[in-house]
């Protein structure tokens, strides 16, 4: 039998939220500079994304929300959630579009 856990004891709080989204956001903006950079430098190579993510959940993935909106202001010039959100807003619309482009009909 299995025991029963109240559904919101399983959810993560709202402050862990707002830190991933703040750690997704920088990831998806240094992830796309660098990106450039390495295509810039050498048309012929392929960026490594997968990559990428793991070293920068390393290197970023236990700071605290604190420390990720200096590195966002520092790094980006994003001064509160409300530009970090809206940056975020922008990723997934940038990426929902580039999706249908590939939809077949």
């Amino acid at each position: 039998m299995t025991q029963y856990k109240n559904a919101l004891s399983e959810t993560i709080s709202y402050e862990e939220k707002v830190r991933l989204m703040v750690l997704t956001t920088l990831r998806e903006e240094c992830g796309r500079e660098l990106s450039k950079k390495a295509y810039y430098n050498d048309k012929d190579s392929k960026f490594d994304w997968k990559g990428f993510n793991e070293n920068f959940q390393a290197d970023y993935g236990d700071c605290s929300v604190v420390e990720l909106l200096e590195l966002a202001k520092q790094y980006y010039g994003m001064n509160n959630l409300e530009e970090i959100r809206s940056r975020r807003k922008l990723h997934k619309e940038q990426y929902e579009t580039k999706a249908k482009k590939f939809q077949v009909a």
